[in-house]
């Protein structure tokens, strides 16, 4: 779990339940970020229609801000699919596709190695939060969103450790 939030980004993932009941369904695994509720669904194989929709409904069913799907590998329709959601949902909601590996080097034991397909661009978001606060606030607390939005594009290069919280527009239509 420490692998794989580290490869997304990811302050930690604590694990909650394993085998999780969401209506009638198993979701493989739930844990948190610490704040959120996060939802992992596996797939030992390419990806099908089958699992997206399980991936939605589970995600609707614990109500998941983060929402990862680790399969063997992607078809292009499904990581499509998920970028889709990344643009057209709030970025409180975000959507990783994760392809996943076993490495041997030598006599040591397996070892995952992640790759990550898709993720959240915040880069995205954050130009549509914009435009949508621009249309809606004060020219003050337009330049006040501008240099939030520098300072965190700045710490993201320079101290990537580092996470502020993201600015919400109902604050800056005070």
């Amino acid at each position: 779990m420490n692998l794989l939030a580290d490869v997304l980004g990811l302050s930690e993932l604590l694990l909650v339940a394993v085998e999780h009941w969401v209506g009638d369904f198993k979701l493989d695994i739930l844990c948190t970020d610490g704040e959120d509720q996060v939802i992992i669904e596996n797939q030992l194989d390419k990806t099908n229609h089958a699992h997206l929709g399980q991936l939605i409904a589970y995600a609707a069913g614990v109500g998941a801000k983060k929402v990862i799907w680790v399969a063997e590998s992607f078809r292009p329709e499904h990581a499509a699919a998920l970028e889709f959601l990344n643009e057209n949902t709030t970025d409180e909601l975000s959507f990783f596709a994760v392809e996943v590996e076993l490495w041997r080097i030598g006599d040591s034991p397996l070892a995952p190695k992640f790759e990550v397909v898709v993720k959240p661009n915040d880069w995205v978001k954050a130009g549509r939060e914009q435009a949508r606060a621009a249309s809606s606030t004060s020219p003050t607390k337009q330049l006040q969103q501008k240099f939030w939005m520098a300072l965190i594009e700045r710490l993201a290069i320079r101290a990537p450790h580092i996470r502020p919280q993201k600015t919400s527009t109902p604050a800056l239509a005070q």
